[in-house]
């Protein structure tokens, strides 16, 4: 039988079928192997040129199984004995918000046990570490540490805790899958510190342990000082820093790397900072959560950082700058400069960043403004034109105008009175100061109680007592006329607004012996004027005795509830005026969700005050302090002359009306 044979087949077919098979394997394991080393490393062969320490960088930042359910219930920070002592208070804040967690402060006398016990199996970092000699390096470095070891919160001693971290997933994220938080720090085009358009906050973190983040963060630092070295010609114990170098080698720039890297390798090549630019909610990249600028960067002068559209605020940096020492004034410059974190410091102030140290925007409202122009400092009292040309009137907030107080004659007729005792508040401090500024514009003095009398909320309405008995023991002649009660969760927008404006006009109203304002609730006393006069004794009096006579009834806001419930009295309602609350008693005007929207007794530019009434989601005097640093600008805008105001208008037509008992709106 003659076999068939195709001339045309390749040779191999030709072959025993065995041995077919085995070389038809071999072909296909080769081309396997082949494109499988070509994919993994796409510089095999020299053809590549793509840097190696990237990609090395990459390898290190494969996604890690096996993170906790939750993250590990820890606070870490980092100090010398001496800085930990100074922001005690803002230590004392993160403890308070969250009593179920541990914490742990690493000082610089642990920190190198610390990273040897957590890293023994990493020889080369703990010999990295041990080189290391510049502090701020060491302090960038050992945060990234400690979340990479153990996770949990790591936050700056300078920041305040304002919302407990159970609390920073919002409540529609909770059931995603979240091994990291990290939030944004800067999100402009104004400050040339910066070189991304977008940078993540590095002052706090939140991390499950061993996230891909801190690795490539790690692995990053490593790098860029080992590569300084090189370039200095030193040892990394002999590297010099320069302001830049710092930020960029371990800093907001190669965290912000850092992220962007892993956030890349989790939803793809294609992100970009574009992707993180105005940011108002949460958002999840792949595993990691990103909050926006309020949420840890609150307080700042730009990147809508203070507009509450752009996020709850959770954390406050109070930028203490310790970190950094410019050069020393010149011997030319005439009058001496304080070193920076050196400076006498109020802790709960605001401080200026890192970035903002030689930059200083004049407009603080935090809607991305203008870089501002490098002035000469101005002389207290003197005016000088702002950006757009208009006066503004430099002066500090214990100064006074010097034309006003020539033209005070004679006794002063109104007095402020109010409370702050326990333990310091520099918040409510610093308040205070600001009611300084009318008080020295006008003259008015002003009674602060810091004692405590009574229990509870009752010292209020006593001390308010104790002064009226205080007043009307005097000639009649040498007595104040008014007092004007206010809380110490106030802001004073507009020390120009005189107080008499808001009285009652003379002889009409003569009766009128209070003024109060209702809000949503009813009565809200935040802020009233009550006239010296044995009436208003009695009246107070009343207020103090209620819970001893009238004991079976629930007092829903305590002494509030007290006055409401008396002002209700024939004895005394013939003479109470409810005036429309903006006047003196203004609020942030906020919805549901803490937006600011536009109520009829929401705060207004040139109004004389804002009430931060009410619970305030736990971040009252963060929203105070920011109001603060605007009030103490004395901007244009916010402090218009009276005539400038609608006030004299309002306040001319509430009286024709003649309609007093609060549903007169204004």
């Amino acid at each position: 039988m003659t076999q068939f044979r195709s001339p045309g087949y390749p040779a191999i077919l030709r072959l025993p079928t065995a041995l077919r098979r085995n070389a038809i394997l071999c072909a296909v394991a080769f081309i396997f192997i082949t494109i499988w080393l070509w994919v993994s490393n796409p510089c095999v062969g020299g053809s590549c040129h793509v840097n190696q320490t990237v990609e090395k960088l990459r390898s290190t930042v494969l996604a890690e199984d096996g993170f906790p359910k939750q993250f590990p219930k820890k606070i870490w920070q980092t100090s010398n004995i001496t800085k930990a002592d100074m922001w005690a208070n803002q230590t004392a804040s993160w403890l308070q918000q969250n009593p179920d967690w541990s914490y742990e402060l690493i000082t610089d006398e642990l920190s190198t046990a610390f990273v040897e016990d957590r890293f023994a199996d990493r020889p080369a970092l703990v010999a990295f570490w041990k080189e290391l000699q510049v502090t701020i390096v060491k302090a960038d470095f050992i945060r990234y540490l400690a979340m990479l070891a153990e996770g949990g919160v790591y936050s700056d001693m300078d920041t305040t805790n304002y919302k407990p971290m159970k609390d920073w997933i919002p409540e529609p994220l909770r059931g995603e899958t979240i091994n990291a938080i990290v939030g944004i720090e800067y999100d402009d085009n104004t400050y040339p510190m910066f070189v991304r358009p977008i940078s993540f906050c590095q002052w706090t973190l939140m991390s499950k342990p061993k996230h891909p983040i801190f690795e490539a963060a790690v692995s990053r630092v490593m790098y860029h000082l080992e590569f300084l070295a090189r370039v200095q010609r030193t040892t990394l114990g002999g590297l010099k820093l320069s302001k830049n170098e710092v930020l960029e080698a371990t800093g907001p720039g190669t965290f912000t790397d850092a992220v962007m890297e892993v956030l890349r390798d989790r939803v793809g090549g294609d992100l970009t900072y574009q992707d993180f630019h105005n940011m108002q909610e949460p958002t999840l990249f792949g595993d990691v959560l990103v909050l926006p600028i309020n949420a840890f960067g609150f307080g700042q002068k730009h990147s809508h950082s203070n507009d509450p559209n752009y996020g709850d605020i959770l954390v406050r940096h109070h930028f203490g700058r310790s970190w950094y020492q410019p050069r020393p004034p010149k011997k030319s410059e005439n009058k001496p400069k304080e070193v920076e974190g050196t400076e006498k410091h109020v802790p709960g102030e605001r401080q200026d960043t890192k970035q903002e140290a030689e930059m200083k925007p004049a407009d603080k409202e935090g809607t991305g403004g203008k870089e501002a122009k490098k002035q000469a400092p101005e002389e207290d009292g003197k005016e000088t034109n702002d950006e757009d040309g208009e006066k503004v009137l430099k002066t500090n907030p214990s100064t006074v105008v010097a034309s006003r107080l020539d033209s005070i004659k004679g006794q002063p007729t109104i007095g402020k009175i109010s409370i702050l005792y326990g333990k310091p508040n520099p918040t409510y401090e610093r308040a205070l100061r600001l009611h300084d500024v009318q008080n020295q514009y006008y003259g008015y003095p002003m009674f602060i109680l810091r004692e405590n009398l009574l229990h509870g909320l009752w010292s209020k309405p006593a001390y308010i007592l104790s002064v009226l008995l205080q007043e009307l023991a005097k000639p009649k002649q040498s007595r104040l006329k008014w007092l004007m009660w206010f809380d110490g969760d106030t802001v004073v927008m507009n020390p120009k607004i005189p107080l008499h404006v808001f009285l009652p006009p003379q002889p009409d109203f003569a009766h009128i012996n209070i003024l109060v304002t209702n809000d949503h609730q009813g009565l809200n006393n935040g802020v009233f004027f009550i006239r010296v006069d044995v009436w208003s004794a009695e009246l107070i009096a009343a207020v103090v005795a209620w819970k001893t006579f009238r004991p079976e009834i629930r007092l829903r806001f305590n002494d509030q509830s007290a006055l409401e419930n008396v002002l209700a009295y024939d004895k005394f309602k013939p003479a109470v005026a409810y005036v429309p609350q903006r006047w003196f008693n203004a609020y942030l005007g906020l919805s549901r969700d803490g937006r600011r929207v536009n109520l009829p007794n929401s705060v207004k530019d040139g109004d004389y005050m804002v009430h931060f009434a009410g619970k305030q989601d736990g971040v009252r005097e963060a929203r105070m302090d920011w109001w603060m640093d605007t009030a103490e600008q004395h901007l244009p805008k916010w402090e218009p002359e009276l005539p400038q105001t609608k006030y004299e208008d309002e306040i001319r037509k509430f009286w024709a009306k003649g309609v007093m008992d609060g549903s007169y709106k204004g």
